[in-house]
């Protein structure tokens, strides 16, 4: 009687009452505890925000062992609660519950608490849920994904940053994915400016796969945070020596070993590289200059005699000034009396100024 008057009633109200009633008779009559758990799901998909329904299911659930069913209910009046995206979450939530925690369902799991994400991007307790989901299956490509999510979920500067360095971290040290890495990293430093240690990752990642451009913005950016001197030299002779051997800019390497001297005059390394620019670009003066100053800072005396004889040479033969030149050569005997490319020098230059005479 009641299956006809449910068949036949319009009202979605009656129609529950109805099938609960069906399964009072059919659990504590009949004894058919299976038929009851059915027809208090044929009630609870009339009205899936209806509680002593719901009750009732997962108490025959617990009874009977029909954690899959159970579950298959919710999933099934989901799509139904389009209106009531809160009574949508619960039941994915109450589905996911069941299908990793009664039947291990790591994957239909994932389903439901994405799809909670789906309907509410900062829903915390589903993100965290997936975090150890994603962990336990080893699913390191959506772990790295749901760090960035987690990143968006929360306000406050730390905790953006702590999320995006563990995504960079899995996408470096876990999937070998460089540029995924990276563009992580850089995340980090929009929350962030002045974070080192990401700037440090970049670095590193950037010099890896010969990205010389971007390498050189995170050796300036570096450079614009920290104090310390002698990090900020370093980094300035690292910027001339990617110009000068990647990119063959010479005037921008010159630049940055210079921006290193302004902070250590003595910089020997850097005086070095601009030594050989100099000379590939014919700048004589500022040769020179760095010439002399090498020659002043050196303690090796035949290293020294060596820039001595290199300074005589540039003013014969492009400083136009071979006065001056012997006049080095000569300082440089008295010290080295057996220095033989000086004596080779004023050799040579005292037989150019013999006059030939001509045969009679």
């Amino acid at each position: 009687v009641y299956e006809i008057q449910a068949h036949h009633a319009t009202s979605p109200e009656r129609r529950l009452e109805l099938f609960a009633e069906i399964a009072k008779l059919q659990e504590f009559s009949l004894s058919d505890l299976h038929a009851a758990f059915e027809s208090y799901a044929r009630a609870f998909r009339e009205d899936p925000g209806h509680s002593s329904a719901k009750a009732e299911l997962e108490r025959l659930s617990a009874a009977i062992g029909a954690s899959d069913a159970l579950a298959g209910v919710y999933e099934q009046v989901v799509s139904g609660t389009d209106d009531d995206p809160q009574l949508a979450i619960g039941l994915l939530l109450r589905a996911a519950e069941i299908r990793e925690e009664d039947l291990g369902q790591i994957d239909r799991a994932i389903q439901h608490y994405e799809a909670v994400l789906d309907l509410d991007d900062e829903h915390h307790a589903s993100a965290d849920a997936l975090e150890r989901l994603f962990q336990q299956a080893e699913r390191y490509e959506d772990l790295a994904g749901i760090y960035k999510r987690k990143a968006k979920m929360v306000p406050a500067a730390a905790d953006q940053r702590e999320q995006l360095v563990k995504a960079a971290a899995i996408y470096e040290d876990i999937l070998d994915k460089p540029n995924d890495a990276i563009a992580a990293y850089q995340q980090v430093l929009e929350v962030d400016p002045a974070d080192v240690e990401s700037i440090d990752r970049l670095i590193e990642l950037q010099m890896q796969l010969g990205k010389w451009a971007s390498l050189l913005e995170s050796y300036e950016r570096k450079a614009e945070v920290v104090s310390d001197a002698e990090v900020r030299r370093s980094l300035f002779t690292a910027m001339g020596q990617v110009y000068e051997s990647q990119l063959a800019d010479a005037d921008k390497a010159i630049d940055a070993y210079q921006r290193a001297l302004e902070i250590a005059p003595d910089d020997v390394e850097a005086l070095g590289h601009l030594d050989g620019l100099f000379e590939q670009t014919s700048q004589w003066r500022e040769l020179l200059q760095v010439l002399e100053r090498q020659a002043e800072l050196v303690d090796d005396d035949e290293r020294r005699v060596g820039l001595r004889f290199r300074i005589g040479q540039l003013w014969r033969r492009h400083l136009e000034d071979p006065s001056r030149a012997i006049e080095i050569f000569r300082d440089i005997l008295v010290e080295m009396p057996d220095h033989q490319p000086t004596l080779e020098s004023l050799t040579a230059r005292a037989l150019s100024l013999i006059p030939i005479s001509e045969p009679t």
